[in-house]
């Protein structure tokens, strides 16, 4: 039994990181082409496009208001039948999409922005309606069948690159590659959904005490997350309203090259998550995970600290070596982003959502605040340090309400991890003369071997999250 579950989760986690590295890959090379063919940064159409995104993200935050994470809850406790689930679910999911539809409209109606943004966001929220299919996704993920979903999204991360490159040799407009967004993504859910619907007929009778349950479960956690994708790209809209599109598109260039790595704690939190809910004490498994999480966190650390201004030349060209400051900021960023998010799962899956709440209240508060003051006035590299200063906030405000609800050490033996981190620095600062791409294959090469000399995981480790996780 035990053999079994540790056997899947393996798989699910290394199916989550591998299908992840395939479609950022993905993502790379399409941030890098469609840089190129918006006709470069300089001009403004870049900006334009990740405001538009921006602004869809809100609404989409909105629409998923952590229902998802409700409805893994309780696909994996098994408790309920699965097709009431599905059924109460998506319907659930449909009501969320016209409130965050009509609250998109409703805001936009008092933006300053062109008409021809506005229209791209009215085409884009046609993609809020396209996430109800996400229901069935959900169902996937609760069985472990992360390699299969895997799979679906790198065929429509492929199908997303071929749609950008026809419009890019067509020349076309912001709303046509709007458009073209939200349609590549629709073919995969529906073929999950598909295969969802021949074992699982979704039961879409109301049910009252059902849907309350599922509401009231996702108000705090929904609140939370919504607070929250607003006060992380709060920076880009301020830019773009007291800022020029240039700096707009210099910073979200910049953020999208560090969050590409941001698919590596969000696989290990979709991947442990459903354990997390089965066992009786989740803390439990905080100080592993933490020191786990603590590996690639610094390596993204070191990578852009390092090769920060190597990586944009390699991407954007020289004309982006002037945002050197701002990657270097937003690496430090999501290094932290590789920890900040832990506390908070564990904490939602022992059913402390009051701490959850003011943990989130806290780091927003600091986060809307900072920016507030100084990103209108300074610009992108305020705006990247108020990121920075966000996380490590999230992180210790988490870490401090885990802490006094619940009984755990923090993690030992995380000295090699630094000591990794200077000896790679100190050899890549005597190598910057180096070919772009052959400094950054170094700083990751090196920071490696530095890990593997000082054992930075052992053995002990993986017995010990087993032990935690997959008893019974």
């Amino acid at each position: 039994m035990i053999s079994n579950a540790s056997r899947r989760a393996f798989t699910n986690t290394s199916a989550c990181v591998i299908g992840g590295v395939l479609q950022k890959g993905c993502g790379l090379w399409l941030l890098h082409i469609t840089v190129s063919g918006m006709e470069s940064i300089r001009h403004g159409m870049f900006g334009e496009w990740s405001v538009v995104l921006t602004l869809l993200g809100y609404a989409g935050a909105l629409a998923d208001f952590q229902l998802d994470l409700i409805l893994l809850t309780e696909f994996s406790k098994e408790i309920i039948p699965p097709s009431r689930v599905l059924g109460n679910g998506i319907f659930i999911k449909l009501l969320l999409s016209i409130v965050a539809c009509t609250g998109l409209m409703i805001f936009l109606s008092f933006t300053p922005y062109s008409f021809g943004m506005k229209i791209a966001v009215i085409f884009g929220s046609f993609s809020l309606f396209g996430g109800v299919l996400g229901v069935f996704r959900v169902y996937c993920q609760s069985r472990l069948e992360s390699l299969f979903i895997n799979v679906i999204q790198l065929l429509s991360a492929f199908l997303l690159l071929t749609g950008f490159a026809l419009l890019i040799a067509r020349h076309a407009n912001l709303i046509a590659f709007i458009m073209v967004q939200v349609l590549a993504t629709i073919p995969g859910d529906m073929y999950i959904a598909y295969r969802v619907l021949k074992s699982v007929r979704p039961d879409f009778t109301p049910n009252i005490f059902l849907m309350r349950s599922f509401l009231t479960q996702t108000l705090i956690p929904g609140l939370g997350s919504f607070i929250t994708i607003i006060a992380y790209r709060y920076d880009v809209i301020l830019l773009s309203l007291f800022r020029s599109s240039k700096e707009v598109g210099m910073y979200a260039a910049s953020f999208r090259l560090t969050e590409a790595f941001s698919f590596i704690p969000g696989a290990v939190i979709k991947s442990i998550y459903p354990l997390l809910c089965r066992v009786k004490d989740p803390s439990e498994a905080y100080p592993i995970l933490l020191r786990w999480m603590m590996i690639p966190g610094a390596a993204i650390l070191v990578l852009f600290l390092s090769c920060g201004d190597a990586i944009l030349s390699l991407m954007y060209g020289e004309e982006m070596m002037e945002a050197s400051g701002v990657i270097r900021w937003l690496g430090a960023a999501e290094c932290i982003m590789f920890l900040s998010p832990l506390p908070f799962f564990i904490l939602i899956a022992s059913g402390k959502r009051k701490e959850f709440i003011v943990s989130v209240c806290v780091f927003v508060s600091v986060n809307i605040l900072s920016n507030s003051l100084f990103t209108p006035k300074y610009g992108v590299v305020i705006a990247a340090i108020c990121t920075t200063i966000t996380e490590l906030t999230a992180f210790t405000i988490g870490s401090i309400m885990l802490l006094r609800s619940s009984k755990f050490r923090y993690p030992g033996r995380t000295s090699p991890i630094f000591i990794g981190c200077i000896a790679t620095m100190i050899i890549m600062k005597q190598l910057g003369r180096l070919h772009p791409l052959l400094r950054i294959v170094l700083c990751l090469g090196t920071y490696g071997i530095a890990q593997i000399i000082t054992r930075g995981v052992n053995r002990e480790d993986v017995r010990l999250l087993r032990m935690v996780l997959l008893r019974e």
